[in-house]
């Protein structure tokens, strides 16, 4: 049985990077099945690193619904900025934080990282001030802006003691379309501009120009919902980001995303591996006292979020979980239901820990405990 998956778990908060207990591990049972056996140590309090990739397109400078007499940008800033209650004010002390706005010119040019992430308390500062001094204009360029993002050396490189998460925030379908279809869309439109127009030919208005003149950049239509979208792009994105162990947060602000709109970022959220459970997975704000409860599920998903992904997953919900207090030497067994359960968005993929037994472990000194579980692999 291949040993990679065990490293997936260095990821997970509250606890450290697994290692394997070798009984019965390489192979099979009586019944022709591999039994795994994990024994986490539990890393006790981290503080993770948070990249804010934040949606700056000139959509931004509408209200985010009709009855709001301010525009999205004036809600993000006082939600994010606020000297008393905003999210960089409270969470300072316990998150490190990054700032990549996007676009980086008028039209699809992708984001820039303005703020890189670092462990300096006065990081959360420096966001503020660049949120605040923004202009909102342009695309929304936001899968090549992702990648941008993840090349901040702090997302780059695991680091045990600080779990990695991006927070994807965004009023709008990802309508900068970089692949090769739009591409070839782009070279027609721009050897006959009159095809630019003609959605019964293209089916949508391609949109991958690094000046909004550009006959492959359509705004106009674009506008209108007709954008050629990257949503495909977006969704490989974010899945790439999980798989090398960062979680990624969607939040949709604004009333107007409309059903591609939805469709796209339910999808962005469930390959972000942080998804809420319900018909929505993504975190919708209509408005700026939504965004900025949003903000806040979002801060207590990350201070308290005990999740441990098993890959391979079980075969059956026979799983044991228990924990090893090496103060007392002694080993409890956990009940499922009360203090763990499948995470109810992943299947038998990710288990949770609940209740008090994720509050030990996040506020527990550092290797007192030890979690260990033991299954069946699904083959």
């Amino acid at each position: 049985m291949s040993l990679r998956y065990f490293a997936i778990a260095c990821s997970v908060f509250a606890l450290g990077c697994p290692e394997l207990s070798r009984q019965g591990s390489d192979s099979p049972d009586d019944a022709g099945a591999h039994r795994v056996e994990l024994a986490i140590p539990v890393r006790g309090r981290v503080r993770p690193y948070l990249m804010l990739v934040v949606d700056k397109s000139g959509s931004m400078n509408d209200s985010a619904s009709a009855e709001s007499t301010t525009t999205k940008w004036d809600d993000l800033v006082a939600a994010f900025a606020d000297p008393s209650s905003g999210f960089l004010t409270t969470s300072r002390d316990q998150l490190h934080f990054g700032l990549t706005l996007f676009p980086s010119s008028m039209a699809c040019d992708p984001g820039r990282i303005v703020v890189p992430l670092s462990t300096y308390r006065h990081n959360a500062d420096q966001v503020v001030s660049r949120l605040a001094s923004t202009v909102p204009e342009g695309g929304t360029p936001t899968s090549l802006s992702l990648q941008v993002a993840a090349t901040d050396p702090r997302l780059v490189d695991a680091e045990p003691e600080h779990p990695r998460f991006v927070m994807l925030l965004t009023d709008g379908v990802p309508n900068c379309n970089p692949s090769p279809e739009n591409q070839a869309r782009c070279d027609i439109c721009n050897a006959d501009p009159s095809t630019c127009f003609d959605l019964s030919q293209n089916g949508c208005a391609p949109t991958f120009g690094t000046d909004p003149i550009e006959p492959c950049a359509i705004w106009e239509e674009a506008s209108k919902g007709s954008a050629c979208l990257d949503e495909t792009g977006l969704v490989e994105t974010i899945a790439g980001l999980r798989r090398s162990g960062i979680f990624t947060f969607v939040i949709g602000f604004g009333d107007a995303l409309g059903t591609e709109g939805e469709r796209t970022l339910n999808a962005a959220a469930e390959a972000g591996g942080a998804a809420r459970d319900g018909v929505t997975k993504y975190y919708k704000a209509s408005a700026g006292i939504e965004l900025r409860s949003a903000l806040d599920m979002i801060a207590e998903s990350m201070y308290l979020p005990c999740w441990l992904r098993l890959d391979p997953p079980p075969a059956n919900e026979d799983v044991a979980v228990a924990l090893y207090d090496f103060g007392t030497a002694t080993l409890t067994l956990l009940t499922k239901g009360v203090d763990w359960t499948f995470r109810q968005s992943s299947g038998l993929e990710e288990i949770e820990l609940r209740g008090s037994t994720c509050d030990l472990l996040n506020t527990t000194e550092p290797n007192r405990f030890e979690l260990r579980l033991s299954y069946v692999a699904k083959q």
